[in-house]
């Protein structure tokens, strides 16, 4: 059985500032519970983000793009509709 979790009063700061309910309660849990902290995580500036050369195999990849382009090969992307990477 599910139950749900308290849900966190900054939420209802969060929904007075125009976020949906269910939004709100989701970024008051990750702990973005004011409207700047929500707003950051929702539209991260360039320099918050990590760098993607710190995934694995990442330069290999691009060097194989970059080769696939000068060649003028199709290059096929496959991708599922998770977030794990």
């Amino acid at each position: 059985m599910w139950v749900a979790a308290e849900v966190p009063t900054t939420a209802a700061a969060l929904e007075a500032a125009g976020q949906p309910r269910e939004l709100a309660e989701l970024l008051a849990r990750r702990g973005a519970d004011t409207p700047e902290l929500a707003e950051a995580f929702l539209a991260p500036a360039p320099e918050q983000l990590h760098d993607p050369f710190l995934l694995a195999g990442m330069t290999a990849a691009v060097e194989r793009l970059v080769q696939a382009r000068e060649r003028a090969e199709t290059v096929a992307i496959v991708g599922d509709y998770d977030v794990d990477g």
